[in-house]
């Protein structure tokens, strides 16, 4: 008997391994071959994808690209989820991410995908980006051919898609190398970019909020934080590049598995727990803990202010200067070494203060204003993340008038770098100081003082002395005050520098004070390093200056001092502790000629009463239809460029305006006459070291207004600074009191992630791009003539701007008399033509039939059969959408009372319409072109970028035509499973859902809103421009659609019967004579007729301006001719829907 049960029990785990054996394979070869029947029949058709794509890859060489973390000194991270949790988790996941207000990327199997669509449409509904994670997320798939790629990815496309209703753009491969069969495999299957993260982080990777922070803290700017939704982390996925690290999250893992318990009482006793309380900690799940992680690091992220962007736009954030290369600086530089001073040999007694760290803005606060009080002139290095972080204490710490020092890129220990990436962290804090507060130094302190000969040769290569210290009296967060003092004991010494790290100990302040009054006791006194090493080689250069040759071994590093300050520096150190009398030059003349004006504290004050406190806003763009824009220029005391600028601009005949310092007035006034003299203007550049409270702006702007009145009889009215700076309230009161404007631009020629080697090319990519691609009206561009190291770089980029960027935008024709070129002019010009207006517009003048008339609700009072009759009234519809398949929601009688081609009369008039949005350049050339034949046209501008070049959109609306909406973001009215076309009738269309009938709502309202803010005061002939007109999104329509534009207030929804695709032509003499003989359809041919409502568009052929001209407008200028000669007149939409007085016709009337 016990044979036999033997027997039955080695049977049946037989079978059951037989079963688990069988089970196995067959998931292989489902997840190797890809046939996957999902639910009961395979809905997920991609065969003709799959076909497309294998054709295509035979002739294609094109390649996805990848992305990765970026190199950048912006606080920014993207978050990626990869994989799904269970249904519960991921809607706590999504709260969470609207909780915090973060967006996501989210890269999903498309077997997960099919089983929870819900949840993909959620996320996607959500705002969040969806990519893929091939169809079973898979590992290791290099491997495979490129047939089971390619099916791989396209069938994953066609569910995903199925959800979101658009092609997912983005892949993640799990744990695959990215050969070029992958990538290729990927392009040809619709992907643009593949995601190969490095950060990746799981349910298991912490176990406290302060573990999270203390990550997000340390990581690398521009990461890719990737969270798997379920399981633990591979191998590769651990990031490589910190073992520590690496290992860190092995223990915890290992731990997690082996003590879950133990691990658990210790959350519970957390002070950091986040949204669990201490009961639930013991018990959590998986599922639970990943919650948990979210919402640590998205509280870290907040807490750290870490900006989140999309997977995709990281890459805008990658900072060229990372890839700079010092080897050629290093070959010039032949070894030497950057000369170490911890203290400085002098015979006076004077030591320095040095600080690094100012994440604390309290402690800084205090600080500042000690120093202040006993009139201690200290050094802080300053971190590329301290000026990225905390400019505004920059700011602070410059107009206490202390001394700053380059402290680097970060505080990373640069012994442990390589040398490039040495010299990058000094170089990239001195663009930075340079550029952002006009600070130049060549004193550098690495982090804690470290160095090595790498670092000293780093240093000097890039001109640099080392600033390291003999006296660092805290060594540990847990000292008191009196045991710091006793550190003392030894003394100080003349010429010591006392380095503070002061975010690091609670009570520095204390220990501040208590180590000046001891100072004082012993009669030293503080100056900063700058003049403490003036002071040391002044002094050794007495001791040996019998031995001329020794001298000239130190003149470099004197000449990098400034000896006028040596008046300043020496009543500093005589007057601490008295009443500060430092030397200026008030008394001194200019040049020879005008001394420097002076005012008195109660002029300065009765001209702050007499303003009232108003301010003047910075103007970064001039708000003007007129076809003009300015060049405007900073840093004249280089001859060369200088003259190699003015002579570009006399060949081009531009006048400019030239922005100059106090110190250009002091030193260079002869060549601000000649500037002056060129016919251009002079404005003002403020800098720092004039002061930053309201007193010491306004002398400085007074005084050169009158020496720039003196010497170019000018009456400068604006006013910069020669970097971008966080106004103050005081810097824009001082301006407004003074009678002037505050300039910034819309385009600075010159940036931190520009070299200063850079090439034009690379100035032109940075300056002008998909979203930028010509000038527009109104332009202020600005210019840096000291910042590259080119002496003929700013002539060229003068010439390549006006060549390719704003000549393009002219549409040449000698027939027409007014002249569409823009022009350069100076800013005083622009600011002040008759052509300014006011933006937004102000409520009180926006017209009264305008105003507060886009709501929801117009329908809410009417019956069905009175909104379908309202519908039917105010519905122009399109040939080609006609079918219930096509107009969703509508019963067939009610379908066959609907307009259905596209045209409204029998008028031998013809409507010209235009939609989407576009650069100036296509739409300078149409309005030339219409004002040519002197035809008004119907304008249906998408908003979402209108707020950008508000100036374009005035400039249709002022020469007569009419404004319609085209929507904001482009949804359309009915949703389909493919991908829409305009006037497209292959497509099957559904009904909205409420919740997207809601979103629309809010979108074309949105849209009228931004319309009537830029044009809600324009009338013509007593007719408001902005119409009540909408055109749908790809002509695409539904009943739910009209009932939600109609509902919100607008009167007409026009679509059109001629729709030229013109967006697709490659030729204008094409293009014309499709318009002309008509459209080829699969049925025949549409050709224009009475009363045709022509659909055309406005949008950029080309992400580079040609030289060629615009084909929609070159089009038109050989039609409109033709079809007037056949009888043809154009009029607006408006002019036949609406009577003057704007009130509503129906169809039928």
């Amino acid at each position: 008997m016990k044979k036999e049960k033997k027997l039955v029990i080695a049977i049946g785990v037989m079978i059951i391994a037989l079963l688990m054996i069988i089970l196995t394979f067959s998931f292989i070869l489902i997840n190797r071959n890809k046939e996957v029947p999902l639910g009961k029949e395979n809905k997920y058709d991609a065969t003709n994808e799959i076909k497309a794509a294998l054709k295509k890859i035979k002739t294609n060489e094109q390649q996805s690209k990848i992305i990765k973390d970026v190199k950048t000194v912006e606080k920014v991270v993207s978050i990626d989820f990869t994989g799904l949790s269970d249904t519960k988790t991921n809607k706590h996941i999504i709260q969470l991410l609207d909780k915090y207000h973060r967006k996501a990327t989210f890269l999903i199997p498309g077997m997960l995908a099919a089983e929870d669509s819900n949840i993909v449409s959620e996320i996607n509904e959500k705002g969040h980006r969806i990519g893929s994670n091939t169809l079973s997320g898979t590992k290791n798939i290099e491997d495979w051919s490129t047939e089971q790629l390619i099916k791989d990815f396209c069938l994953t496309n066609e569910i995903l898609s199925r959800y979101t209703k658009k092609v997912p753009s983005i892949l993640e491969c799990n744990s695959t190398k990215y050969t070029n069969s992958v990538l290729k495999a990927a392009y040809v299957s619709g992907y643009q970019k593949v995601v190969d993260g490095t950060t990746y982080i799981n349910y298991q990777s912490f176990s406290s909020y302060q573990e999270v922070l203390d990550y997000v803290s340390s990581m690398d700017r521009g990461s890719i934080i990737t969270i798997k939704m379920k399981g633990t982390l591979d191998e590769g996925e651990y990031k490589e590049e910190n073992e520590s690290n690496k290992k860190e999250l092995r223990k915890k893992e290992l731990r997690k598995k082996e003590t879950n318990n133990e691990v658990n009482k210790k959350e519970a006793t957390s002070t950091n727990q986040v949204e669990f309380s201490n009961d639930t900690t013991t018990t959590l799940t998986e599922q639970e803990r990943l919650v948990q992680v979210v919402e640590w690091l998205l509280k870290a992220l907040d807490e750290t202010n870490y900006q989140t962007v999309l997977v995709e736009e990281l890459d805008k954030y990658k900072d060229s200067d990372f890839d700079k290369s010092f080897t050629t600086l290093r070959k010039e530089n032949q070894g030497k070494l950057a000369t170490v001073y911890k203290k400085v040999a002098t015979n006076s007694n004077i030591v320095s203060f040095s600080f690094r760290g100012i994440k604390n803005e309290s402690v800084l606060d205090h600080l500042l204003e000690y120093l202040k009080e006993k009139k201690i002139k200290a050094t802080f290095f300053v971190t590329v993340d301290d000026m990225i972080d905390y400019p505004d204490r920059i700011m602070k710490i410059i107009s206490y008038n202390q001394a700053i020092g380059n402290g680097g890129l970060n505080d990373k220990d640069v012994t442990k770098m390589s040398f490039n990436d040495i010299c990058l962290s000094i170089y990239k804090c001195e663009r930075i100081l340079k550029e952002r507060y006009g600070i130049d130094t060549n004193l550098y302190m690495p982090q804690l003082g470290k160095y090595n000969n790498l670092v000293r040769e780093a240093a000097s290569t890039l001109g640099y002395t080392i600033v390291t210290y003999s006296k660092n009296p805290i060594t540990s967060k847990e000292q008191s005050v009196n045991r710091i003092m006793k550190y003392y004991r030894k003394g100080v010494t003349s010429g010591d520098i006392i380095y503070y790290r002061f975010d690091y100990y609670t009570n520095i302040n204390q220990v501040i004070q208590a180590t000046y009054e001891q100072l004082i006791q012993k009669q030293f006194y503080c100056v900063d390093i700058k003049t403490l090493l003036l002071k040391g080689i002044l002094d050794q250069n007495r001791r040996i200056r019998a031995n001329q040759d020794s001298v000239r071994k130190h003149d470099d590093l004197l000449k990098s001092y400034d000896y006028r300050n040596k008046s300043e520096n020496n009543d500093n150190i005589n007057n601490q502790g008295k009443e500060n009398q430092k030397s200026n030059d008030k008394n001194e003349n200019i040049n020879g000629e005008k001394a420097w004006p002076t005012f008195s504290k109660e002029y300065l004050s009765n001209l702050r009463k007499k303003n009232h406190g108003k301010v003047n806003l910075p103007i970064r763009t001039v708000y003007t239809t007129q076809k003009a824009l300015s060049y405007t220029f900073y840093g004249i005391s280089n001859k060369k460029v200088l003259d190699n600028v003015m002579e570009n601009l006399k060949k081009i005949n531009a006048k400019a305006t030239f922005f100059v310092t106090k110190n250009d007035l002091l030193e260079n006034a002869s060549l601000v006459k000649k500037i002056a003299a060129g016919g251009h203007e002079i404005g003002i550049c403020l800098s720092i070291s004039d002061g930053t409270d309201y007193n010491s702006i306004t002398s400085t702007i007074l005084g050169m207004k009158k020496l720039i009145n003196q010497y170019c009889n000018q009456k400068p009215d604006l006013v910069r600074y020669a970097y971008e700076i966080k106004a103050s309230n005081e810097l824009l009161e001082a301006v407004k009191s003074t009678g002037c404007k505050y300039i910034s631009q819309d385009i600075s020629l010159a940036s931190s992630s520009l070299s200063k080697n850079s090439t034009i090319d690379q100035v032109m990519q940075h300056a002008f791009n998909e979203g930028n691609i010509t000038v527009r009206r109104g332009y202020i561009l600005y210019f840096r003539m000291d910042y590259y190291n080119d002496p003929n770089l700013i002539g060229d980029l003068i010439q390549t701007i006006y060549k390719t960027r704003v000549q393009v935008i002219a549409y040449p024709d000698n027939m027409n008399k007014e002249d569409s070129s823009y022009h350069l002019k100076t800013l005083h010009e622009l600011l002040n033509s008759e052509y300014v207006y006011t933006y937004p517009v102000k409520k009180e003048n926006i017209i009264e039939s305008l105003k507060d008339s886009i709501y929801s609700g117009h329908l809410s009072d009417m019956t069905e059969d009175e909104k379908f009759r309202y519908i039917a009234g105010r519905y122009i519809g399109t040939p080609s959408i006609n079918t219930i398949k096509t107009l969703p929601g509508f019963t067939e009688e009610e379908l066959s009372k609907l307009d259905k081609s596209g045209r409204f009369t029998e008028d031998k008039v013809l409507y010209l319409t235009f939609d989407d949005w576009g650069s100036d350049k296509p739409i300078n050339q149409i309005l030339t072109v219409l004002s040519k034949y002197q035809i008004k046209a119907t304008f249906f501008v998408r908003t979402n970028y209108i707020e950008q070049n508000p100036n374009l959109l005035r400039s249709i609306a002022i020469e007569g035509h009419n404004i319609g909406s085209h929507t904001d973001m482009h949804l359309s009215f009915a949703t389909s499973d493919t991908i829409i076309e305009e006037e497209e009738p292959t497509s099957v269309y559904y009904s909205l859902t409420p919740k997207e009938v809601a979103e629309r709502k809010k979108d074309i309202i949105n849209s009228y809103n931004k319309l009537l803010n830029i044009i809600g005061d324009v009338e013509i002939d007593g007719v408001p421009s902005l119409t009540k007109i909408l055109r749908p999104p790809t002509l695409a329509m539904s009943k739910e659609g009209m009932e939600a534009i109609l509902d919100t207030g607008f009167t007409y929804i026009v679509s059109g019967d001629f729709s030229t695709h013109d967006y697709e032509a490659k030729d204008a003499k094409a293009l014309a004579d499709e318009i002309m003989k008509g459209i080829p359809l699969k049925n025949g041919v549409r050709k224009i007729q009475n009363g045709s409502i022509i659909v055309m568009h406005m949008s950029d052929d080309k992400v580079t301006p040609r030289n060629n001209l615009d084909i929609t407008a070159e089009a038109l200028d050989l039609v409109i001719p033709k079809l007037l000669a056949e009888g043809y007149h154009f009029a607006t939409l408006g002019e036949y829907l609406t009577d003057k007085k704007g009130e509503v016709f129906s169809v039928g009337e």
